[in-house]
């Protein structure tokens, strides 16, 4: 009786043993199962703004504008200002880059100095550069004419030359001298690529997109650059550049000056 009793709980001890730790294999084993299902987190989307304040000097912008004076001492004065923005890309804090479909803006200045663009289905995540570029790149430019921002009616596409217009400023200097410069050329083999890509990077500062957040990145835009940027432009010695070529360069260069970034707004 006495060994009876002593060694029932002992074999009942191991079998429970036995089955918990069966028990604990199988509750592990569910829960790595588990792990291995979860879905990845559904990728999120948001809207940054890119925006440009036009200036000359320290003045506001507009077009039909004010009367400037020009580095070459020549008053000045623009009915027309209007540039391309393209191939936008944003680099996120980790390095990578996201790039803008279809990334194709015509900038007009208008009455107002600040003009604004969205960029939309950006992925979220925090922002730490951008790089564009102002004008429009050379497969564009032998596709022919085109829709949207590229479009005829912007009349920004040369017909005779079945290219783009990246720029295009007109205007009077107060003598009665008209002024007209319509900047492109895509080539390096004839030496008549004007294209101007920008890069920019936010130093401390971040833009964080979200679908409930969207920055704004504020750029300013000095057109007083156009003709001191890079090399003194006289309108009075060199009115009308309406081709591609080494002046049409030399002019990309100066407003490749125009632009610098100013700060983000959160």
């Amino acid at each position: 009786m006495f060994l009876e009793l002593k060694t029932t709980p002992v074999k009942n001890w191991s079998l429970g043993l036995v089955a918990l730790t069966s028990l604990s294999l199988v509750s592990i084993s569910c829960e790595k199962e588990d792990d291995n299902n979860t879905p990845a987190p559904t990728p999120t989307f948001g809207t940054m703004t890119v925006e440009f304040e036009h200036v000359y000097g320290g003045d506001a912008f507009v077009v039909p504008s004010a009367t400037f004076v020009n580095g070459s001492g020549e008053s000045v004065s623009f009915n027309k200002f209007n540039y391309y923005v393209t191939n936008l890309k944003l680099t996120k804090a980790d390095g990578s880059v996201w790039s803008e479909e279809e990334s194709y803006h015509l900038v007009k200045v208008g009455a107002n100095a600040s003009v604004e663009i969205d960029i939309e289905n950006v992925p979220s995540g925090d922002y730490k550069a951008i790089e564009f570029t102002i004008g429009v790149d050379s497969l564009r430019n032998v596709s022919g004419a085109q829709t949207g921002a590229l479009s005829p009616a912007e009349q920004m596409f040369w017909s005779w030359n079945s290219g783009y217009i990246f720029l295009k400023a007109e205007g009077q200097e107060t003598g009665g001298q008209a002024f007209t410069y319509h900047i492109g050329g895509f080539r390096n083999s004839n030496g008549t690529n004007a294209l101007q890509t920008l890069n920019f990077a936010f130093g401390t500062q971040t833009a964080t997109v979200s679908p409930n957040a969207t920055p704004v990145l504020h750029h300013v835009v000095d057109v007083a650059e156009f003709f001191d940027g890079h090399q003194a432009l006289s309108v009075l010695n060199s009115p009308t550049v309406v081709m591609p070529g080494a002046m049409a360069v030399m002019i990309s260069e100066n407003y490749h000056h125009m632009f610098s970034f100013d700060h983000v707004h959160n």
